[in-house]
């Protein structure tokens, strides 16, 4: 990620729709590199999902990317 630097459009949007669509911090964070600190300046009332579905995205989210890097290794 790029330290220090401005939030360029195209990534406040792609941060914006991950909070519209309830993400939970850590996958914003491990999926696009956004950092707690740049989540919470632009949505300080996020608190994202309950555990459960949090719990649930993240396991789907994670075996995506591994068959994704799978794919791509192939």
């Amino acid at each position: 990620m790029e330290r220090g630097r401005k939030l360029t459009p195209e990534r406040k949007a792609l941060l914006d729709r991950c909070v519209l669509d309830g993400w939970p911090i850590r996958q914003i964070q491990e999926t696009y590199g956004f950092n707690f600190q740049t989540v919470k300046k632009w949505h300080p009332e996020y608190k994202g999902m309950c555990a459960v579905d949090s719990g649930i995205l993240s396991t789907s989210i994670q075996r995506v990317n591994r068959k994704l890097a799978h794919s791509a290794g192939s």
